[in-house]
């Protein structure tokens, strides 16, 4: 039985999914590709595809979008074996128009496995040092093993999700049920003071039919 660490006790349902997770949500992808070893992921399809997501985000600093996967695997994958490019043509199909069940827990799972394993290896490595390195120097091993892999999602990005921006944003509004004041909205306005430590205070007037 091999030692090498890997998710085949979570099965292949589960790996695909957490591939799936990597390729669709990019500050999940920023987390875990910080301890994720691809060698984790049983499959080879699964490892390769991962790696064209991780080869594209380190030549451009950026998270690929669907569509710019899909240009890569057809490039590139007639550089591949036959069967492997056939898998991942099917599985790249099948996560195109499907969404992730329960992805809370893929996340969870994955990244405390991800986790576990790299502070494993860190603590390992120490041992090694223990002789010839000093308190501080093994310390700052163990330190920065910890940091990875944390929560690192602050909310919308701006340089980094500028693509969102052009996402189309649609609302469905229900009224109020008040037909006079669906009459009147037009001619409603809302007076706000934006307060600032800095500029002082800046008043903008919104119109409720805007």
């Amino acid at each position: 039985m091999s030692n090498i660490p890997s998710f085949s006790k979570y099965g292949k349902s589960f790996q695909e999914d957490l591939v799936h997770l990597i390729l669709d949500d990019r500050p999940f992808a920023d987390q875990i590709l910080e301890v994720l070893d691809t060698n984790f992921l049983e499959l080879e399809y699964l490892r390769l595809f991962t790696s064209k997501i991780v080869n594209y985000r380190q030549r451009y600093s950026k998270h690929p979008t669907q569509q710019i996967i899909d240009t890569i695997l057809q490039t590139e994958l007639e550089k591949e074996d036959r069967v492997v490019s056939q898998q991942i043509t099917e599985y790249f199909s099948k996560i195109s128009v499907s969404e992730v069940d329960g992805p809370e827990y893929i996340k969870e799972q994955s990244l405390d496995f991800c986790r576990k394993q790299n502070l494993k290896e860190a603590m390992l490595k120490s041992v090694d040092l223990l002789q010839s390195c000093s308190f501080d120097e093994i310390s700052s091993i163990i330190n920065d093993s910890l940091k990875l892999g944390s929560e690192n999602n602050f909310g919308y990005d701006y340089l980094v999700d500028f693509e969102e921006r052009y996402l189309p944003r649609f609302r469905n509004p229900v009224t109020t049920g008040w037909q006079q004041m669906w009459i009147l909205k037009s001619d409603i306005c809302l007076d706000l003071e934006i307060q600032s430590p800095l500029a002082g205070s800046r008043w903008m007037k919104l119109s409720a039919g805007d």
